[in-house]
């Protein structure tokens, strides 16, 4: 227990726990009742301490074990009280002899022995403080009655000495107190180095207390009075351990775990991949991992500190406030793919991210960078490819093409032949135009893309793509309508709209398959079109055409914040991501636009407007 104590304080602990000690030892000889209301005294009052203590501290206090026994002492202070006024000579209870002290003794020992035992099994978990007083309420009552109405064992017979029912109680309690102790110690790893020991002092103290107090013949024997000495050390050790737990060190706890909080979260920013930093609103480097000075080709995250992150752009601080002026005002997250130099001058490219940082750390900015060199590199070679490839196809295509041409239109070949040759040619068309829309939707990407605008059926364009599309349908048991304004399409029914003709129709493909292969099987598609309305946002006072395509499947959480970006892709082992991406740079090059809604009660709904166009308007069928 010393160890506990700072070493300057020893000494005095020592000096005061030898003079209480000598000093009760001389008040029992000369007053053996005055000593035995001391001591119960002391004890009752430090035992209500622990409670107390227990309750002021129970924000800071977690440990179940301490606020079990810092609720149970109150009640084992009010029986050690009830004890106190029955003791042999203090002639408070009428009628009643020395066994009526020695049977509250047994309770009191059993007490403060169970919950000792119990403690340690409810290390883990949350002990309502209220619950536990009631529980503790109930018990002692039933305990005291059971005492005073004469339904509790004989403890003491005066001549006679102890009972065996109180001889095996004590040892029954030193069992209980020598498992209990065990157990604490098997489970220290709850509790701060400081306290163990001091747990473990209370509990051998209260055993040794219980050896003494099993072999007393006489109330005032020495025995009984080294038992109540024992005891009542054991009890400012228990005091002394809540006190440490819940009042003088709960800041030291905080700062321990403020300090694993720190090393964890310092582990995790010094193995990141990703390079973290931090800036103030100049851009200057105030905090940076080793990944961001692996990046930027500095020794270690501490050679970067007070450096400019400007001299890493290739327009230099002029570039830099420029790019990342709103995130330096505070006002939005910087998120840009660059090309930057590192130290020694060699090009990179990176990906950046810059946030204002929140709190009172408002006036700097967080950051994180990542090397997409590699990655860069793989896109351009992969464009490369696509450019040449692209380029190449369309000569063996287009003679493909026509030799399928010569073949189905050769009237003197035989007709299975000719068939043949109309597959050919038929199959080197879609080649053809696939590679043609490969082509349109790298330059769409790239900007470069020139739509050739006209008026165009929408209902025709459908009703092409609904059959492109028909053998998926047909083997998923789904089916396809088509409405406008709310009915089914009539005979003759029209919708022009002012499109890129093989734009639209693979843009509307690539959003029925996808509407196909997402919707469950049995269901439905639902395509309705509503015809020309005035839209009002438009300055020109145009009109506009709307287009919903709904299906009972669910765009999953994952996609919908990227659901028209590149590769944006989920549950699908054949998918390639592009169908919406491509929809949505198609849309756009036509003047229109495209959104969706998704839900797992509605499904989904892709919305798609079109600027409309007049019956009249040249090239109108």
């Amino acid at each position: 227990m010393l160890k506990t104590i700072r070493a300057e304080e020893r000494l005095t602990t020592v000096a005061v726990m030898v003079l209480l000690a000598v000093a009760l030892f001389v008040v029992s000889r000369v007053d053996y009742l005055l000593f035995h209301g001391l001591v119960e005294m002391v004890g009752m009052v430090v035992a209500t301490s622990i409670f107390l203590l227990t309750v002021h501290a129970r924000e800071h206090l977690e440990n179940a074990a301490l606020r079990l026994l810092g609720v149970a002492f109150l009640f084992i202070a009010l029986v050690s009280l009830l004890h106190a006024l029955a003791y042999k000579g203090m002639t408070v209870f009428a009628g009643y002899d020395a066994n009526l002290p020695t049977q509250l003794w047994v309770v009191l020992r059993l007490m403060t022995a169970g919950t000792f035992l119990l403690a340690p099994l409810l290390l883990g978990r949350r002990v309502d403080l209220r619950l536990a007083a009631g529980a503790y309420a109930a018990l002692t009552i039933a305990l005291v009655w059971a005492v005073f109405s004469g339904n509790f064992p004989d403890c003491f017979v005066e001549g006679r000495g102890l009972t065996p029912f109180k001889i095996w109680t004590e040892f029954a309690a030193m069992f209980m107190l020598a498992g209990s102790g065990l157990l604490f110690y098997r489970r220290r790893e709850h509790f701060d180095p400081e306290v163990m020991p001091l747990l473990l002092c209370s509990i051998t103290l209260s055993a040794l207390a219980g050896v003494a107090f099993s072999v007393y013949v006489g109330v005032f024997d020495l025995s009984n009075f080294t038992g109540h000495v024992l005891l009542l050390f054991s009890a400012l050790c228990l005091q002394r351990a809540v006190f440490a737990t819940g009042v003088s060190n709960p800041y030291a706890l905080l700062s321990r775990r403020l300090r694993e909080a720190e090393a964890q979260y310092r582990g995790i920013v010094e193995n990141s991949i990703e390079g973290l930093f931090q800036m103030d609103r100049e851009g200057f480097v105030l905090a940076a991992n080793p990944a961001f000075a692996k990046a930027l080709g500095y020794a270690d995250g501490t050679f970067a500190l007070g450096q400019p992150l400007g001299r890493h752009f290739s327009g230099g601080q002029q570039e830099f406030q420029q790019l990342l002026g709103p995130a330096l005002e505070g006002r939005e997250v910087f998120q840009h793919e660059m090309a930057a130099q590192r130290l020694d001058g060699s090009r990179i490219w990176l990906s950046l991210s810059v946030r204002p940082a929140q709190g009172d750390e408002a006036s700097r900015l967080n950051g994180s960078l990542r090397d997409i060199s590699t990655q860069v590199q793989m896109e351009n070679l992969r464009q490369d490819v696509e450019r040449i490839l692209q380029h190449e196809l369309r000569s063996p295509l287009s003679g493909i093409l026509g030799l399928g041409r010569m073949l189905h239109e050769d009237e003197t070949l035989p007709e299975a032949a000719r068939r043949l040759g109309g597959m050919i040619a038929d199959t080197g068309w879609r080649l053809l135009r696939m590679t043609e829309e490969s082509m349109a939707l790298r330059r769409l990407e790239e900007g470069t893309y020139t739509a050739v605008l006209g008026p165009v059926e929408l209902l025709e364009v459908l009703e092409r793509v609904r059959m492109w599309h028909a053998t998926l349908a047909e083997r998923k048991g789904m089916e396809l309508r088509l409405l406008l304004d709310g009915e089914p399409v009539p005979a003759g029914g029209s919708c022009l709209v002012r499109a890129d003709e093989r734009l639209l129709e693979h843009a509307l493909s690539n959003l029925l398959k996808n509407a196909l292969e997402a919707a469950p099987k049995g269901s439905a598609i639902t395509v309705r079109v509503n015809t020309v309305q005035v839209d009002s946002a438009r300055g020109d006072g145009g009109a506009v055409v709307r287009l919903a395509m709904h299906n009972q499947g669910e765009v999953p959480q994952d996609v919908r914040a990227r659901f028209f970006e590149r590769y944006a892709t989920s549950g699908k082992t054949a998918g390639t991501g592009l169908g919406t991406h491509i929809a949505r740079l198609a849309m756009l090059a036509q003047g229109g636009g495209i959104s969706f809604e998704s839900s797992a009660a509605d499904g989904t709904t892709l919305l798609v407007t079109l600027p409309g166009a007049e019956p009249g308007a040249p090239g109108a069928p």
